[in-house]
């Protein structure tokens, strides 16, 4: 709201982009279009949006100058074009527009934003459960692993009215544990929102009758895993995602801690 009045042309410090920006995107702008360039949370990235002369969206370029975020930006590229073709309705993958060094240029997608971000709908959890069955496999031991998107997160899904644009893919694999991505995004919401509440949480892990229970009853049927599953594999996941947790991250100590709260309550 504050953008449609005009209030941030009153922010100070506003620069020109630098040479290597426009060097980078500059294929990628639609004729007399405009540029809009903000600095991402790592150091040495930034994320550019390009828009047509009307102000509609044209394309979404990352960019990186350090060695870490090059290679971030060409894991995501080869991700989606491995993985991102598994998701089904209504999710869907970024298409790409071009990649190279330290660059990656997705279409821009109209989205709007969601009151209860927190919440994920059952067809979506669902999808997420066809996604890890569309290229599972049983391994040694008959333990059955999937495809994960990494880091899947209120922040990384975008409502765009016809569906759901799953965005961030550096951090896709194809062979992780079931309900991994269910449960990603369950505890980056309580430790990052506090919603859904602890108890919510636990409940609907350990069972109980409420909108989790019945995400996690959607993710098994699109997976084709019994649900009753779900509390030895959420606990691998807890054990496994607290060695990820990026120290330098802006939230680790808050995502370390939930992390251990939400254990130390499954273990009573």
């Amino acid at each position: 709201m504050l953008s449609s009045l005009g209030a941030f042309g009153l922010i100070p410090g506003r620069a020109a982009p630098s040479r290597e920006v426009w060097d980078a995107v500059g294929p990628y702008m639609p004729a007399d279009g405009s540029l809009a360039i903000a600095r991402a949370t790592h150091i040495g990235r930034s994320v550019a949006l390009m828009m047509a002369p009307d102000g509609s969206l044209a394309a979404l370029a990352k960019l990186a100058t350090d060695q870490e975020g090059r290679d971030a930006l060409a894991r995501e590229a080869r991700n989606l074009g491995r993985l991102g073709t598994l998701l089904s309705p209504p999710l869907s993958a970024p298409e790409i527009l071009g990649s190279g060094d330290g660059l990656l240029v997705v279409r821009a997608v109209p989205w709007r934003a969601r009151w209860r971000s927190w919440r994920m709908p059952e067809d979506v959890a669902f999808a997420l459960g066809a996604f890890f069955r569309a290229g599972s496999r049983v391994e040694g031991g008959g333990c059955t692993l999937g495809p994960s998107h990494g880091d899947v997160a209120p922040w990384n899904f975008l409502d765009t009215g016809r569906g759901w644009l799953l965005i961030d893919w550096e951090n896709a694999d194809e062979i992780r544990t079931p309900f991994y991505d269910l449960m990603h995004f369950l505890v980056e919401s309580y430790s990052n929102l506090r919603r859904p509440s602890r108890k919510t949480l636990v409940s609907g892990l350990c069972g109980g009758r409420n909108w989790i229970g019945a995400a996690i009853a959607a993710y098994a049927r699109g997976a084709g895993i019994p649900a009753s599953e779900r509390r030895p594999h959420f606990l691998a996941y807890l054990q496994d995602s607290l060695e990820r947790v990026d120290p330098r991250g802006p939230a680790a100590r808050k995502e370390v801690e939930a992390r251990h709260q939400i254990l130390h309550d499954l273990s009573r």
